[in-house]
């Protein structure tokens, strides 16, 4: 990289440092690191879809007269649920309580506008507060550019909340892949510029200083447990039949190992993401040609799932003889990557079809380093289409992957990042979301269903909604989860549940 780009990408990275200064100056939190990231449950893509509605409000309602241009919204809701799974009697059922609340602010002035999101639940309070400002993005109109910083999501791709070169923000599975998607992603500090030509086509520039990896629960039902100690177990196996150890080796005892404390290992053991050295940037161009709308796009940035280094663990393992004494920063690191996109959108009798491909370069091209992903083609496809029956719509979308090299990836008994169970080095996601209103779209049932192909595992969802009244609405909705022994969702296959909820829009 020349002198001149790395002065440039300085100038970026101190400007998007000091727009993060200025919101965080009274969040003690702000930078306490919340990389929480680990391989074989997400994909790069991020990309589940999720179970509730977007967070848009509903309404708006501003202070003074009807011209003013500060606007406040929001929401608040709760709900219980009750999973099926765990006791014998019903009685000893365990429950959940989900209480959250959502405040947005936006300001329009004669060449900019600020907005900010507030979000406030108990996961965000107790694990990541500096989440507590979900975004805030200063904005200005500059004649056909328009120049955006703060702490920010940005969306790139044509899926349907389905996509693969969506890589600036991560997702936040604390609670499985819920909400819906936008809420899910983790908003980072971003300088983004827009400039729109005469023709129609608009060019995209981003740039974040650093980046966050993938979170998951830190306890309860949702943690990954059995993703966290398959790494110990099988570096434990490697290093009992270390023949310069013999007898000598001490054997941790890992089956005494709670969630939570795996899960406490795993995390302090991750590299610490709130560096340049974990810069993100991208350039994107989209355009309309007749009635099909195209993109194509360059990402430079990291993958947002953790690689283990197996072999590191096998050596810490022999010297400390318990994983409770590893050396921090060593063992866990986010591959470096390059993706290269094309989209497109089109409407072909009544039927709206999108699609998104990605060449994901990373630094294992020849497939021979067990430790970093292999390059890989990912890509989506899909449509929706409204049905000639009352108001209903279905939506279904394929995610796949190819991994490339994939005869060269060994189960080497300590773990290549790129093998799963099945050898599948072709991976499809069937994503499908039937929609209907009835009584004024009062009442509103939905079905949703993810199905990973040749992992073998499916994910249920049904809901129905219905609205008492102007901005109150009221559920009910139930999870189901099956998983076969190699499934991306084999640790919670017992945490189907039943859920009621409540949520009022203002």
């Amino acid at each position: 990289m020349s002198i001149m780009w790395k002065k440039v990408l300085l100038a970026a990275a101190l400007a998007a440092f000091a727009t993060t200064a200025v919101m965080a100056d009274d969040l003690p939190s702000f930078d306490t690191p919340s990389d929480n990231s680990i391989p074989g449950f997400g994909d790069e893509s991020g990309s589940l879809p999720g179970f509730e509605s977007d967070s848009g409000s509903a309404s708006s309602s501003s202070f003074g007269a009807a011209s003013s241009a500060l606007a406040i919204s929001g929401e608040g809701g709760a709900s219980s649920r009750w999973f099926l799974a765990g006791a014998s009697d019903i009685e000893d059922r365990a429950v959940q309580m989900d209480p959250y609340f959502r405040l947005n602010f936006s300001y329009s002035g004669s060449i900019g506008e600020v907005e900010a999101k507030l979000k406030v639940n108990e996961r965000i309070l107790k694990d990541n507060p500096e989440d507590v400002i979900d975004e805030l993005t200063l904005r200005a109109y500059l004649g056909d550019f328009v120049l955006e910083a703060g702490k920010m999501k940005l969306v790139w791709g044509k899926g349907d909340k389905v996509h693969v070169l969506d890589n600036f923000n991560s997702d936040d599975y604390s609670d499985f892949i819920f909400p819906d998607y936008i809420d899910r992603r983790i908003a980072v500090p971003m300088v983004h510029v827009a400039y729109n030509m005469d023709n129609g086509m608009r060019l995209e520039g981003a740039y974040t200083p650093y980046m966050t990896g993938t979170r998951y629960a830190s306890s309860g039902p949702w943690v990954p447990e059995r993703t966290l100690l398959d790494a110990y177990q099988a570096a434990n196996k490697t290093a009992k039949e270390n023949p310069l150890y013999g007898s000598s080796y001490t054997e941790p005892t890992l089956g005494s190992f709670s969630a939570t404390k795996l899960y406490g290992i795993y995390k302090d053991n991750l590299p610490d993401t709130r560096t340049l050295k974990y810069g993100q940037f991208g350039l994107r161009a989209t355009g309309t040609v007749g009635s099909f709308d195209w993109g194509a796009s360059y990402f430079y940035g990291r993958m947002k799932d953790s690689s283990i280094h197996s072999e590191e663990l096998v050596r810490m393992l022999l010297n400390a003889g318990s994983p409770a004494n590893v050396a921090v920063g060593q063992l866990y690191d986010y591959d470096r990557m390059q993706v290269f996109g094309l989209e497109g959108a089109t409407v072909v009798g009544g039927f709206n079809f999108r699609a998104e491909l990605g060449y994901f370069l990373t630094d294992d091209v020849d497939g021979d380093d067990p430790y970093v992903h292999n390059n890989s083609l990912q890509w989506v496809f899909g449509f929706d289409r409204d049905l000639p029956w009352n108001n209903l719509n279905v939506n279904i979308q394929t995610q796949g992957k190819y991994i490339l090299h994939g005869d060269d990836v060994k189960d080497n008994g300590v773990g290549d990042v790129d093998y799963n169970g099945e050898k599948a080095w072709v991976q499809n996601r069937l994503v499908l979301d039937i929609t209907d209103s009835w009584m004024h779209e009062k009442l509103k049932p939905e079905l949703k269903l993810v199905w990973n192909i040749e992992l073998e595992d499916v994910v249920v969802m049904p809901q129905v909604s219905y609205q008492l009244m102007e901005g109150l609405d009221v559920s009910l909705a139930g999870l189901y989860i099956y998983s076969g022994d190699n499934g991306q969702f084999y640790d919670f296959k017992d945490n189907s549940f039943v859920q009621v909820g409540a949520v009022y829009k203002f």
